[in-house]
């Protein structure tokens, strides 16, 4: 297939794409492009035992679950605020470096994994990790409200002090890997900005050294056709 087809192929793709919703868009996101490495589930599953460790072993005896539980969604939002908002200026630089040289280029060149061209995969991770942001903010939000008005030492009258301290134990250590995980998922983010950082400083420059080779060639043809035979002089006898 040439670049030709490619580039036909991957816009009737993108024009799939356009039809979807929102939530189908999300979904297609997260499902192409939010796979964990096995250096990160390490790092996380690490993470994961020394927030339930500290929690259940340190914390607990000295702060109230309710008073961590806000804290931490304070915090956390005070931190993810400000990355969305770098992500949303970020995304506004892709749209702003893809010419027409890029974007072609970008078109015809088919990501493996998820077997769409460069530029899909790039728009569909940037959408996927901003609307990740955006509801994980809105739930830190909802969490920091709900827990807000409750009394600190409030407590689950179904269970004893133990268990409702070992749940709140893993779903406050679960709630700390996710928003981890994504703070963490902003080095990729930038990654693939780099990437089309550096593809369209390669397409620029092509294009301008093809253009300098072309007015070269043009200039050449146009001397030689100012360049005309000196005509001999025929003498007289």
């Amino acid at each position: 297939m040439n670049n030709k087809d490619k580039l036909i192929n991957n816009t009737l793709s993108l024009l799939e794409l356009k039809k979807l919703g929102s939530t189908a868009l999300y979904k297609k996101s997260v499902k192409a492009n939010f796979k964990l490495s096995y250096k990160r589930i390490f790092f996380l599953i690490f993470l994961f035992v020394l927030c339930f460790y500290i929690l259940y072993t340190l914390a607990f005896k000295e702060t109230a679950a309710l008073t961590i539980i806000s804290d931490l969604t304070v915090n956390f939002n005070a931190v993810m605020i400000p990355i969305f908002a770098v992500l949303i200026t970020g995304y506004a630089i892709f749209q702003a470096l893809t010419n027409e040289n890029t974007i072609n280029t970008m078109l015809t060149v088919v990501s493996e994994r998820e077997n769409v061209s460069k530029f899909a995969s790039y728009n569909l991770y940037f959408f996927g990790v901003i609307c990740t942001y955006l509801i994980l903010i809105i739930g830190n939000f909802i969490i920091l409200i709900i827990f807000k008005y409750l009394p600190p030492d409030w407590e689950s009258q179904l269970f004893t002090t133990k268990i409702n301290e070992i749940i709140a134990a893993v779903l406050i250590s679960i709630y700390v890997i996710i928003l981890v995980n994504f703070i963490i998922e902003v080095k990729s983010y930038v990654y693939n900005l780099f990437q089309v950082f550096v593809t369209n400083a390669t397409t620029s420059a092509i294009a301008k050294i093809e253009s300098s080779k072309e007015s070269i060639s043009t200039e050449n043809n146009n001397d030689r056709k100012n360049i005309r035979p000196k005509r001999r002089r025929k003498r007289n006898r």
